[in-house]
């Protein structure tokens, strides 16, 4: 079974910086960086072809946390914060739903490629093909601060929680998200005329992810919202497979009519 530590905090002279918001940023970095960089070796002969990406970026991050935020409120814990609605704004007492996020981060995407005329699926490309490096070190702060623990278990992938040895979610969509990034990386130089990598992520991500969030805890204090018996989660999940099955119909349709 894997040991159970916490790391919430790193001293840093007079500041203090919490380790899940370190490793999210990071995340968000990570992503930005190798989204350009895809970008960048696709269209070497543009200099600036790839430059929007810092620009969309900061548009994405801004979008994701206020969507994150949002959807830990609406979906998760509405019950409270419909009473304490000044709480709504104290993010730094945690709170952050993933599916929040990336309604959030997709709205902001939306929003940029319209108004700066930017090709929606060459940024979606690049930006979905770097999703996987980005989430699973967004995912090491849920691990080192153990914010989605799971069902307890005798699982050689259990984590000792005191009180028992339990599934730790972080651990396990990192798990989840390897062979997705392996795959990635290998095709990293691949360059499609359809968005493969798009449709890739949001299948991947969507089927994983549903079912993963069976194993989350129902016995713990703070436990995930159910709404007939699935999580928000579950049905965002849901969600992003018909997104990425639509997407499919309408390119054989597409691919037909030629």
């Amino acid at each position: 079974m894997i040991p159970y530590f916490e790391w919430h905090f790193i001293p840093f002279g007079p500041f203090t910086l919490q380790v899940w918001g370190l490793f999210v940023a990071l995340g968000f970095l990570l992503s930005i960086f190798l989204a350009r960089w895809k970008l960048a070796f696709a269209h070497k002969k543009e200099a600036s072809a790839s430059d929007f990406i810092w620009d969309l970026g900061a548009w994405v991050i801004l979008g994701a946390l206020t969507g994150a935020r949002l959807g830990h409120v609406f979906f998760y814990l509405w019950p409270y914060f419909s009473k304490h609605l000044g709480e709504i704004l104290r993010v730094w007492d945690g709170g952050m739903s993933s599916f929040g996020g990336f309604i959030g981060g997709a709205l902001a995407f939306w929003i940029f490629v319209r108004v700066q005329k930017v090709d929606f699926w060459r940024a979606a490309e690049a930006v979905l093909w770097a999703f996987p490096f980005g989430m699973i070190v967004g995912r090491f702060g849920c691990v080192f601060t153990h914010e989605h623990p799971g069902r307890l278990t005798s699982s050689v992938f259990g984590v000792q929680y005191p009180g028992g040895a339990r599934f730790d979610l972080g651990i396990l969509e990192i798990f989840a998200l390897v062979p997705l990034a392996v795959a990635f990386f290998i095709l990293r130089k691949k360059e499609y005329k359809t968005p493969v990598f798009a449709i890739a992520t949001l299948l991947y991500y969507g089927v994983t992810r549903f079912f993963l969030d069976f194993l989350r805890a129902t016995d713990v204090a703070g436990a995930d919202a159910r709404y007939a018996g699935l999580t928000p989660a579950q049905y965002g999940s849901m969600v992003l497979v018909v997104i990425g099955g639509v997407l499919i119909g309408l390119l054989r349709k597409r691919g037909a009519k030629k």
